[in-house]
């Protein structure tokens, strides 16, 4: 089971979701679950992600550090059906970097999929209050 948990942070500026993969359970355990972690550190973020229309995050963790790969979506609030640009940044360990590297297999199919159902609602809103279910999405992922 890739996924653990979806977070809906629709009431953060940009608004999105946080996906927890069970890569991170380790490392989040304790009193700073990946949620807290990245609402502590979402404070600072890059100029360059504070004025995207909306963010995907999935939390994972390895050799004792805390990671998020960040997607900030743009170019979609005048024409919610247009094709979006993506930035992709990291969060590790409380520092923001931007990356080189994209995300893992699990996260791009999860990122697919995020895409596809983006382009099956009306609005950012309607997006937002509808994520995708983690039981559905660990049953594409399934070996």
């Amino acid at each position: 089971m890739p996924f653990s948990k979806v977070n809906n942070l629709s009431q953060l500026s940009p608004p999105g979701r946080l996906y927890e993969h069970t890569a991170g359970n380790e490392v989040y355990s304790g009193g700073n679950g990946a949620r807290e972690y990245l609402l502590e550190n979402i404070k600072s973020l890059p100029e360059e992600l504070r004025h995207v229309d909306y963010f995907i995050s999935i939390s994972w963790g390895q050799e004792g550090k805390k990671l998020v790969d960040f997607f900030g979506y743009s170019d979609i609030k005048e024409n919610w059906k247009a094709n979006p640009t993506v930035f992709s940044w990291g969060l590790e360990n409380g520092l923001w970097k931007n990356k080189s590297d994209i995300a893992c297999g699990e996260g791009l199919v999860l990122l697919g999929r995020e895409e596809e159902h983006r382009l099956s609602t009306r609005n950012l809103e309607e997006y937002l209050d509808m994520p995708l279910e983690v039981t559905w999405i660990n049953s594409i992922l399934r070996r």
